[in-house]
C-alpha cells in the first residue's frame, strides 16, 4: 500500500470520529491506539513483530477471559490491536476481540462505538472505491484499497451483532435497530427475506445471521410490535434451529398457538444427531394435551398413548442420555408445567419444590410462576409467604417476586396490598402476562367488571397464542350476563385450545342459561371426558377419575338432568360432586331439592339439614320448611 492510500484512510477515519457521539480528546491513550490506525512508518515496524507474540497475546486473552479477569483481557487485547496492520482482516478480527472483552466487562457504550466507527469507516472507503475516475490506474488503486480494507461478511455480521447487543443491554432500542440495518444489502442475503434456502452458506455465517434475526425480534418486542417480533424469531429458527433463545422467546411468551407451534417444529430440518433436541422442543410446547398421533410419531414402539406424564415422550437413541436429560431442571419444569395446566397442582408443586431445593436461586420464569401459582391454588399461605420473602430479599426488582406477593395478599384477603403488588409487578415488567391475568382475577373477584376486562384484554394482547385470556374474558362476560358476546370469546378460546375442560364447562353454562339443556349436557360431558385423569379407564369409582376442578362441571351436569327431570342421573352426579367437595353446602341443597321433587321428603329434609350445618342459607331454610310441611301432610 502506498502513502497516499494510507493517509486517505486516516483522514476518512478522522472525519467519522469527529461526527460521533464521543471525541478523541476525551479518550484514553489505549482507546486512541485502538481507533487510529498505524501510520505508514509504523506498518514497517508491525511487519517485524513476530507471530509468536500474537499467539502469546491471544493465549493470555483467552486465559484472562476464562478466569473472568476482564480488565487484564482488555489490556492484552488492546496491545494485540496496536500491533495489527491497518487496513487488514486481521485488524478487524483483533478489534472484535477487544470489543468482546469490553462487552464482557460491561463497557457497552465503548464497545458499540468502536465497532460502529470501524464499520462506518469501511463503508466510507467502499463508497470511495465505487466512484468514477478517468484514470484507470487510479481506479485500480482504489479497488485494491477497498478490497484490503473491507472485512469479510462473517466478520462484518459479527460486528453488527455485537454492536447491536451492546445497545440492547443499555435499552437503546432505536439505535439498536439502526445498527441492525447498517448494511441491509449484505444482510438481506443472509436474512433471505425472499424465503430462499440457506444450504449454500457456511455454518458460522448461518449462526450469526440467526442471532441477528433474533436481535431484531427482541427489538420489535421491546417496541411492542409483536407481529414483526414473531416473524423475526421464526426466521431466526428457520435459519438455525439450534438457536434455543429464539425458540424460548416464542414458547415462553406464548407467541404462537398450539397448532402453530407444531407446524413450526414440523418445518425445522433437524438432523439425525439432533433428534434429542427435536424431542425437547416438542415437550416444550403448550401442555394442553399430547395427541396420540404425535405420541406415535415420537415413539412408534410405545403402545401407551396416555399423556399421564411427559417422560415417555422423550425418546433419545441413547437410554443413558435419556435419563440424564430427564433429570435436568428444565425438563422437570416442563413436567411441572404439564401437571399445572391439567389442574394437578399438588404434583406440580412437588416437582418445583424439589427443583428449588436442589437449586435455590434457579431463576427460570416458568418454574417460579408454577411454584407460586400452585401454592396459591392449594392455599399454602405459610409456604407462599416464606417463598415470596426469599424472592424479594434476593430480587427486589423482580416482577415475578411481586406477582407472588400479590398472590399471597389475595389469598389472605388483603385487597389494598393485593392491588398494590400487582401494580408493582406490571410496572416492573409490563409484558408479564401472568400478572395481568392475576390482576384481572382480582378485579373480577371484587366485581370490578371494567377493570377486570381491561386487564384480561392486556393479557390477550401479550399472550396471543394462549387461550386463557380469551377464556377469562368469556367467563367475566358470563358473570355479567352478556351471553352472546361471551360465547364468541369462548369459541375463540376453544379454537386455540380444544383440550381445556373449563372452556366446555363455560359453553355449557351459556347453553343452560339459554334453556338449551340437551346441548348443555353434551358440553358438560365433553368437559368431563377431557378433564378426567384417564378417560379410557372404566373405573366404577367415578370420584377417582375426576380431579377437584371437575366439581363445578359435575354439579352443573346434575342441574341439567334435574331440569330435564332425569332425577336418578342428577343425584348420581351430585353425589360424585359431593365427594370432591364435601364442604359445599350448595351440593347438599341440590340433592335435597332433587329428593324433594321426587316426593322423598324425609331424605330431602336430611340433606337440607346437612346443608344448613355448613352454611345458613335463606333459600335452603325455605325449602326445609316446605319439605317439613309436605312431610306432615303425607304422614297424615
Amino acid at each position: 500500500m502506498d502513502m497516499s492510500t494510507s493517509m486517505t484512510n486516516i483522514s476518512n477515519l478522522s472525519v467519522i470520529s469527529s461526527n460521533s457521539i464521543m471525541n478523541t480528546s476525551s479518550l484514553s491513550s489505549s482507546e486512541i491506539g485502538s481507533i487510529i490506525p498505524p501510520t505508514a512508518s509504523s506498518m514497517t515496524t508491525c511487519t517485524k513483530v513476530g507471530s509468536s507474540m500474537v499467539v502469546q497475546l491471544k493465549r493470555m486473552i483467552n486465559q484472562s477471559l476464562n478466569h473472568h479477569s476482564y480488565t487484564t483481557a482488555i489490556f492484552y487485547a488492546d496491545k494485540l490491536l496496536s500491533i495489527s496492520q491497518y487496513p487488514s482482516e486481521e485488524y478487524s478480527e483483533n478489534l472484535y476481540i477487544l470489543c468482546d472483552c469490553l462487552y464482557r466487562d460491561g463497557q457497552f457504550q465503548r464497545s458499540s462505538w468502536l465497532l460502529q466507527s470501524l464499520i462506518s469507516n469501511q463503508n466510507h472507503d467502499d463508497t470511495n472505491s465505487t466512484g468514477t475516475s478517468t484514470n484507470p490506474s487510479t481506479t485500480n488503486t482504489l479497488s485494491s484499497s477497498s478490497s484490503s480494507s473491507s472485512c469479510s461478511t462473517p466478520i462484518k455480521l459479527k460486528y453488527i451483532y455485537l454492536a447491536a447487543k451492546c445497545k440492547i443491554d443499555i435499552n437503546e432500542w432505536d439505535q439498536c435497530m439502526q445498527i441492525l440495518t447498517l448494511d441491509d444489502e449484505t444482510m438481506n442475503i443472509h436474512y433471505n427475506l425472499q424465503e430462499q434456502e440457506f444450504d449454500d452458506f457456511d455454518q458460522s455465517t448461518t449462526k450469526i445471521s440467526s442471532l441477528i434475526c433474533m436481535l431484531r425480534g427482541k427489538v420489535f418486542d421491546a417496541l411492542d410490535n409483536l407481529k414483526k417480533s414473531k416473524y423475526w424469531y421464526i426466521r431466526s429458527l428457520k435459519i438455525d434451529y439450534r438457536n434455543y433463545e429464539s425458540f424460548e422467546q416464542l414458547v415462553k411468551n406464548h407467541v404462537l398457538s398450539y397448532s402453530e407451534e407444531l407446524e413450526l417444529i414440523s418445518i425445522l430440518d433437524f438432523s439425525k444427531q439432533d433428534k434429542w433436541l427435536h424431542d425437547l422442543y416438542i415437550i416444550s410446547l403448550k401442555k394442553y394435551n399430547i395427541p396420540s398421533t404425535l405420541l406415535n410419531q415420537l415413539k412408534d414402539d410405545n403402545n401407551n398413548n396416555n399423556a399421564e406424564d411427559l417422560i415417555p415422550i422423550i425418546d433419545c437413541q441413547n437410554e443413558q442420555l435419556d435419563q440424564l436429560i430427564i433429570r435436568g431442571n428444565d425438563v422437570q419444569t416442563l413436567l411441572a408445567e404439564y401437571h399445572f395446566y391439567h389442574y394437578q397442582y399438588k404434583q406440580a408443586y412437588e416437582i418445583t419444590k424439589k427443583i428449588l431445593k436442589k437449586d435455590k436461586h434457579y431463576n427460570n420464569q416458568i418454574c417460579l410462576m408454577i411454584h407460586l401459582s400452585s401454592m396459591f391454588e392449594m392455599q399454602l399461605k405459610n409456604e407462599l409467604f416464606y417463598t415470596c420473602h426469599q424472592l424479594i430479599e434476593n430480587q427486589s426488582q423482580s416482577a415475578i417476586a411481586w406477582y407472588g406477593i400479590a398472590c399471597y395478599y389475595h389469598l389472605i384477603g388483603n385487597s389494598e396490598s393485593t392491588q398494590r403488588a400487582f401494580t408493582k409487578s406490571t410496572t416492573l415488567d409490563s409484558k408479564l402476562g401472568a400478572s395481568w391475568l392475576g390482576f384481572g382475577h382480582f378485579f373480577a373477584s371484587k366485581g370490578e367488571h371494567d377493570q377486570a376486562m381491561a386487564a384480561y384484554r392486556t393479557a390477550s394482547r401479550l399472550l396471543t397464542g394462549l387461550h386463557l385470556p380469551l377464556l377469562c374474558i368469556g367467563m367475566e362476560l358470563v358473570r355479567v350476563h352478556n351471553l352472546n358476546l361471551a360465547e364468541q370469546y369462548l369459541l375463540q378460546s376453544r379454537d386455540i385450545c380444544p383440550y381445556d375442560p373449563i372452556v366446555y364447562n363455560e359453553l355449557g353454562v351459556i347453553a343452560y342459561k339459554n334453556n338449551q339443556f340437551s346441548n348443555a349436557i353434551e358440553l358438560f360431558h365433553n368437559a368431563l371426558e377431557i378433564g378426567s385423569k384417564d378417560s379410557k379407564k372404566k373405573n366404577k369409582d367415578k370420584s377417582s377419575i375426576y380431579n377437584e376442578m371437575m366439581e363445578a362441571t359435575l354439579f352443573n351436569l346434575g342441574h341439567c338432568y334435574r331440569k330435564t327431570r332425569q332425577f336418578t342421573k342428577a343425584k348420581h352426579y351430585y353425589e360424585i360432586a359431593s365427594t370432591l367437595s364435601p364442604n359445599n353446602a350448595s351440593i347438599f341443597s341440590a340433592l335435597g331439592f332433587t329428593h324433594h321433587l321426587q316426593g322423598d321428603f324425609d331424605t330431602a329434609i336430611d340433606y337440607y339439614h346437612q346443608s344448613l350445618s355448613i352454611y345458613d342459607d335463606t333459600f335452603t331454610n325455605t325449602l326445609l320448611d316446605k319439605a317439613l310441611s309436605l312431610s306432615i301432610l303425607k304422614f297424615d
